[in-house]
């Protein structure tokens, strides 16, 4: 994506759900096994005259040890430093929704 943001995460193949391809990515992306939690926010956008729906969901990590694989870096921020990082237009329509729920998480 030209060097901006992104979360993490990647397009659902044919047969695939969205729990299942968030776990095929994350140990693509980062060698980490992940149990996929509620969904959390939605959006939907157009490119190239396609339109994608986009879900962020809550991830549970089996473990704190990610190994980046497929990025130039990989960062831990709260909602406020993610929303001043120059992330991709379709990620920040997730910004709103999860505004707010984020006040509602439970840490772990």
């Amino acid at each position: 994506m030209g060097g901006r943001w992104e979360f993490p995460g990647g397009k659902v193949e044919e047969g695939e759900s969205d729990a299942d391809a968030l776990r095929r990515e994350f140990l693509e992306e980062f060698d980490a096994a992940v149990t996929v939690g509620p969904l959390l926010a939605s959006g939907e956008f157009f490119h190239n005259g396609r339109k994608f729906a986009l879900n962020g969901y809550r991830i549970f990590f089996a473990s704190d040890d990610l190994r980046v694989t497929e990025h130039d870096e990989c960062r831990w921020a709260d909602l406020d430093e993610i929303e001043a990082l120059d992330f991709t237009d379709s990620d920040r329509l997730l910004f709103p929704p999860l505004r707010g729920v984020s006040s509602r998480i439970a840490p772990g």
